[in-house]
């Protein structure tokens, strides 16, 4: 396999976007989430009218959305054949993932749920050197360049060896928990065992003791 591509800025290796055409990765890292693991969830059913198993097919948009960008950034449409969602074992991973970037949480609209995994899943981990072994760096799991981010996991999606993939395991850019981007591919894999309004009053109690241990405010609701 090839190694890495990096330009050097300040001294440091940055983040490049990925080779113009697939290079084999016999040492990309695999990861196993056996059936029966709980992994937390925190979506907006509007605008693109999601529920807790749905996939958002508009983008891209975050780190990790693997659409074909049909148009401007970000995304104003739909890739169809392409949807994603993003959820953690933990919710603190969860919060910080959704509201660290403005680093206030504001629950009104938003939902948690918590899916149970049907099947086992399997995907790319990109944690520590398993970034390296994927063909970027590690600085992919908290680097801003959202276009850049993009461009590797549409490369993944469609590289090859990495089709019977569900999704990426990476490093969240605020705590560095696991997280994960799950893949289309991963429909039907996923069971919902709560599903409620992050307003709801036991998950908002909850809410508020994390974002407290952050220094994060909370919006009043």
């Amino acid at each position: 396999m090839a190694r890495p591509r990096r330009v050097m800025r300040g001294g440091r290796a940055a983040l490049t976007g990925p080779p113009p055409a697939p290079e084999p990765h016999p040492r990309a890292i695999v990861a196993t989430l056996v059936g029966g693991t709980a992994l937390r969830r925190i979506y907006w059913p509007d605008p693109y009218e999601v529920t807790a198993t749905s996939f958002r097919f508009n983008g891209p948009r975050n780190r990790f959305d693997h659409h074909r960008r049909p148009g401007p950034f970000p995304a104003v449409d739909d890739d169809p054949d392409r949807g994603i969602f993003y959820a953690a074992p933990s919710f603190e991973c969860c919060l910080v993932e959704c509201f660290g970037d403005q680093f206030v949480v504001d629950p009104n609209g938003a939902r948690v749920t918590v899916l149970r995994t049907t099947a086992e899943l399997q995907v790319l981990d990109l944690r520590k050197e398993g970034a390296v072994h994927a063909g970027t760096l590690a600085a992919i799991n908290q680097d801003g360049e959202r276009e850049i981010t993009q461009e590797w996991a549409r490369y993944w999606y469609e590289h090859p060896e990495l089709r019977e993939l569900d999704g990426l395991l990476f490093a969240g850019a605020h705590n560095d928990e696991d997280a994960l981007a799950i893949w289309e591919r991963a429909a039907g894999k996923f069971d919902p065992i709560l599903d409620a309004p992050l307003t709801d009053a036991a998950v908002l109690r909850e809410l508020i003791v994390i974002a407290n241990a952050l220094d994060m405010p909370v919006v009043d609701v």
